[in-house]
């Protein structure tokens, strides 16, 4: 009996912390949406002028 509550402790923690970085990461998700965003905002620019000077 104490095997299989040593054995099963680790993974009740394994799911624990896998669904706390799940909520983790949802709430990041919009967060790094918006980064990307931000980045692809700011590379823009640079993207549309190396046509220009091609």
């Amino acid at each position: 009996m104490t095997a299989d509550l040593e054995h099963g402790a680790p993974v009740f923690h394994v799911r624990l912390t896998l669904m706390s970085t799940l909520q983790f990461t949802e709430q990041l998700n919009p967060l790094l949406f918006v980064g990307i965003l931000l980045v692809l905002g700011l590379f823009k620019p640079t993207i549309n002028k190396h046509p220009d000077t091609v």
